[in-house]
């Protein structure tokens, strides 16, 4: 599919025409329940071209939604990115760096702010795209997976090393490590591009799909 929102009403609009019939409101109980069972029971052709099945606990939440909220409780949220990473951002393995050898902390975070869109870095660096990826679903439907998705930032900066090769050694190992690896690294230097596959979905679906 296109971009990320049209990969979304995409998905919005396929659980839309499998559940329009059987969310009449001027339908009985039974009524649906019959109309329901037998959409559970038939394949149907999903936005990726494929045809699958939907769980009859899938229809349903997808009709209490579609009547609580209308047509934009069925379309997916887009994913969530954490833009901040985590205060000691990166550590630094080897035997002759001991433990506490990081890049980042509390006080100096490298902060990442992904992107699917396109960056506005400052010089020398220049603007980069990533992709929102290609949207498809798999089980029966509850899972939305996004292949060949691309986040990117190339606008963070990154600091110093610290604390490499202990307290007794890090006054003379520290500006080694940062000579060799060129920081503290000033934004417009560096770049991050997170290549994979995202898949979303509720807590339950996940469960019961392991």
């Amino acid at each position: 599919m296109g971009t990320d929102e049209q990969g979304r009403q995409e998905v919005g609009l396929f659980r839309y025409a499998v559940i329009r019939d059987a969310a009449d409101p001027a339908l009985s109980k039974a009524e649906r329940g019959r109309i329901v069972r037998a959409l559970a029971e038939r394949e149907h052709l999903g936005p990726d071209g494929r045809l699958f099945r939907v769980a009859r606990s899938t229809l349903d939440d997808w009709i209490r939604a579609y009547r609580t909220g209308g047509f934009q409780a069925l379309v997916p949220r887009p994913p969530v990115v954490v833009a901040r990473t985590p205060a000691q951002v990166l550590e630094l393995e080897n035997p002759l760096l001991g433990k506490e050898c990081y890049i980042g902390s509390s006080t100096e975070p490298v902060v990442l702010k992904l992107t699917t869109g396109t960056t506005k870095p400052p010089p020398p660096n220049k603007p980069i795209t990533g992709k929102p990826g290609e949207f498809t679903s798999r089980a029966e439907g509850r899972i939305l997976v996004i292949k060949h998705n691309s986040l990117v930032d190339n606008v963070f900066a990154v600091p110093a090393a610290k604390g490499c090769g202990g307290k007794v050694f890090e006054s003379l190992i520290d500006p080694i490590v940062n000579a060799k690896l060129g920081l503290p690294s000033p934004a417009g230097n560096n770049t991050a591009i997170l290549n994979g596959t995202l898949e979303q979905t509720s807590a339950e679906a996940a469960r019961e799909s392991e």
